[in-house]
């Protein structure tokens, strides 16, 4: 079974988002289940070790981005986090 981690930098950025802890929850259970599950599901980002998820918004949850880093067989680190406040289609595209 794969295990996940934050890194102190993304933790603060939970923080600063200012959301309901069980908002936030909730994305981030979503999110961290398809990781487990595939750790390659989502795109790399290009001359990074890097991979983007980028997550819809829905009512009372906001659109948010975050990075992850796989470094092992068996451990991921989500490295950052923020809310999606630009119009970005394609967030590989910064």
């Amino acid at each position: 079974m794969r295990s996940i981690r934050w890194s102190e930098l993304f933790r603060l950025q939970c923080a600063r988002l200012a959301l309901d802890d069980r908002v936030l929850d909730e994305i981030l259970w979503g999110i961290e289940w398809a990781v487990v599950r595939d750790v390659t599901r989502y795109p790399a980002v290009p001359c990074t070790p890097y991979r983007v998820v980028h997550t819809n918004e829905y009512p009372g949850k906001p659109e948010l981005i975050m990075f992850y880093e796989i470094l092992t067989e068996e451990l991921v680190e989500f490295v950052w986090i923020e809310e999606n406040t630009e119009d970005r289609d394609d967030p590989l595209k910064w």
